[in-house]
């Protein structure tokens, strides 16, 4: 084993606590894609669906102070791409999850790398559009934290690695 002991979370062992939270965030990601995915089909299926729909999101996008009306068909559009976009989100999961398990350590650090570039582009979006809360600032040092813990495996693995005479390239 590694040197150095790493833990996540302070309270358990770095491979454990990062295969628990990416198990957690592949459930999450697995639920919301299949809700999203349900709710497109509800949508896809039904005239009266959609109309509620579109009522509902106008009534939202009210809410947040917006002043434009989204058509049916706009309102199919969102519901299809966010069901994409949960879709790959977990599968992108479960490709980290996959790489964290097999002990893969350039498929894991890619994987953090390009989680943490995504964490990048949602700041920047944020901010530039305005749209930063209180939720959204708390959310972004949990996934701050996340990726450190990511990191910290990945140097885990390639210490291990580089141990049992296994890898080469850090």
């Amino acid at each position: 084993m590694s040197t150095v002991k790493r833990t996540c979370c302070g309270c358990m062992e770095i491979r454990r606590g990062v295969l628990f939270l990416l198990g957690l965030n592949l459930v999450v990601n697995l639920v919301v894609f299949v809700l999203y995915l349900l709710a497109s089909v509800g949508v896809a299926k039904s005239v009266d669906g959609a109309s509620a729909a579109t009522d509902s999101i106008n009534e939202s996008v009210a809410a947040a102070g917006g002043d434009s009306e989204l058509t049916t068909t706009q309102v199919k559009a969102i519901v299809y791409v966010l069901a994409a976009i949960f879709g790959v989100s977990f599968l992108w999961s479960l490709f980290g999850f996959v790489a964290a398990k097999k002990r893969w350590p350039r498929a894991f650090k890619v994987f953090t790398a390009i989680t943490a570039l995504f964490l990048i582009a949602n700041i920047v979006l944020g901010v530039s559009s305005g749209s930063v809360r209180w939720t959204s600032l708390i959310w972004g040092v949990i996934q701050l934290y996340l990726i450190y813990a990511f990191w910290q495996y990945s140097k885990t693995m390639v210490a291990e690695a580089n141990e049992q005479g296994g890898y080469s390239h850090a």
